[in-house]
This record gives C-alpha cells, structure tokens and sequence, in this order.
C-alpha cells in the first residue's frame, strides 16, 4: 500500500476516533472502561508480533524500541482518553494533531530530513490554527 494512502487512513480513522471517544464520554462512559480496551490491543499486537517475527528481518534485537512504542502508545491513548473526557472535541483534536510539530523537529534532528522553509511556515501555521481553533 502506498504510504500516502495509509497515512491517509491513519489519519481519518484517528478522527473519527476522536470523535467515538468523545460519544462515549456525553452518554455517562468513564475513562476506566477503556483500560480493558488498551490491554486487549496490545495483546493483540504482541500475539501478532510474536508469531509473525520468523517474517520480520529485524528480529529480537529491537525490544527495546518496541517496548518504547508500546509505552508511548499507551501513554498516548491515556492522555488523548482524558482529554476527550473532558474537553471540547474542537480545541482537544486540534491540539492532538499538532504531533505533525514533533514529528517535523524528529525527522530533521534524528532522520537527517530537510528543514525547508516551507516546512517551517507550515508548522508555523498550523500553531496559528490550534491557537485560533482553540480560543
């Protein structure tokens, strides 16, 4: 699949999840029903993971990236979870979506990415917009 397409569905599926979320929180849920959701994902994933590694070239020697994604994973979910509990759906997805900022300053410290000005008005921008969309 081409990158843009799954980066594309990452990104509608994460809004529409949003606003799942937030559904939830206006009908009485509690933020606790999901830490089953959580546990039952990542057993998921590890099951997948662990009996697809004779598939995977990198092998055992990268658990400790892997443990680092699961667990900023699941902090993520933790605190995207309680924003939505709480917030707007209109200022918190907003701010949610401003990790394109860490993902830009990411690529161009670790990854050797260009740091265009383009990039650099882009993410100028898109401050302005959580700004306005979040006043």
């Amino acid at each position: 699949m081409d990158y843009r397409i799954a980066a594309f569905g990452a990104m509608l599926s994460l809004g529409i999840y949003g606003v799942a979320v937030k559904w939830f929180f206006t009908q009485g849920g509690d933020w606790r029903q999901f830490i089953p959701v959580a546990a039952i994902t990542a057993l998921l994933l590890t099951v997948y993971f662990a009996s697809s590694m004779g598939e995977i070239r990198a092998g055992w020697g990268l658990w400790p990236q892997i443990a680092l994604v699961a667990v900023l994973f699941g902090l993520s979910t933790f605190f995207s979870i309680l924003a939505l509990s709480d917030g707007p759906i209109g200022v918190v997805m907003p701010i949610m979506a401003m990790n394109i900022i860490v993902a830009f300053v990411a690529g161009v410290l670790f990854f050797n990415e260009p740091a265009t000005p383009a990039k650099f008005v882009g993410a100028a921008l898109g401050l302005v917009s959580v700004y306005l969309l979040s006043s």
